[in-house]
């Protein structure tokens, strides 16, 4: 799972560079401490390795058919940024230089997300179907982590384009698109979610990285004034922030139930004492 991690760390990079070294690039870094070259701010890659890893190991902890892990990564991790982007445009961490529409951020970032994040989890659950972890060593499972960028990143190319030119046409607005995408996914999962399994141990590690992310968006939609601006917000982002919780604490819900039950029975019991 580490070298699943570095290769999306690596992935991260390549995509990055290429976004903000096109000319014209679609987007600018501001304020970030460290970067790497192009700029690219070392955050945002280990930020995408960190996510990819949870998704990932989600994923797999559900049990659910080989071809839905994919579709459930990516929803996992663009639910993260439909919260997080808004708020950390809002900082200043990077600005946008194209037309921009969900609260600052272009539809395409969301759907540019969801069909990187699906494409690389796909090219890995194969790779690793047909080579599995250990079988031919560390070098073996290298090879199947860091090539797994080359399909994925083409299919990307092709999906993208084929996104940009719908979104251009007259034929659906961009809006729309996006919701056929997003639904269209979420109904594929729905039909499997009684076979989710539910019973696995707590694991902090995991959660952390959503619920790291989540809870910052939140805090600092307030902190910063940003709902100000835009006053659904308050509705809006901890709605979804907590939809994507849901998502990501499933496979422990069984464990987890009992413990926040029992938190609340005590301390209704300490009021009434």
């Amino acid at each position: 799972m580490l070298l699943i991690m570095l290769s999306a760390i690596a992935y991260a990079f390549l995509l990055e560079y290429l976004a903000v070294t096109h000319n014209p690039p679609a987007y600018r870094y501001n304020q970030f401490v460290i970067k790497l070259p192009g700029p690219v701010p070392l955050g945002i890659c280990l930020s995408w390795g960190t996510i990819f890893y949870s998704v990932i190991h989600i994923g797999k902890l559900l049990s659910i058919p080989l071809y839905l892990r994919p579709l459930l990564s990516a929803l996992l991790a663009t639910g993260i940024d439909f919260v997080l982007d808004p708020i950390a445009v809002a900082l200043g961490f990077w600005t946008w230089e194209i037309p921009v529409q969900w609260f600052g951020i272009p539809w395409s970032n969301y759907a540019g997300w969801f069909i990187v994040i699906m494409s690389f989890s796909y090219t890995h659950l194969k790779g690793y179907q047909r080579f599995p972890p250990n079988c031919k060593g560390f070098w073996g499972d290298f090879l199947v982590a860091f090539l797994a960028i080359i399909p994925s990143f083409f299919f990307y190319l092709i999906a993208m384009q084929s996104y940009l030119w719908l979104a251009g046409s007259q034929w659906i607005p961009e809006e729309l698109l996006v919701v056929v995408i997003f639904g269209v996914a979420l109904i594929l999962l729905f039909r499997y979610l009684p076979q989710f399994r539910r019973n696995h141990s707590i694991d902090g590690v995991i959660l952390a990285v959503p619920l790291t992310l989540y809870t910052w968006s939140v805090v600092e939609l307030f902190i910063s004034g940003f709902y100000a601006k835009y006053p659904v917000l308050v509705i809006v982002l901890p709605s979804l922030a907590l939809l994507g919780i849901i998502g990501f604490t499933w496979p422990y819900l069984d464990k987890l139930l009992p413990k926040i039950t029992a938190a609340i029975r005590d301390e209704k019991k300490e009021q009434k004492a």
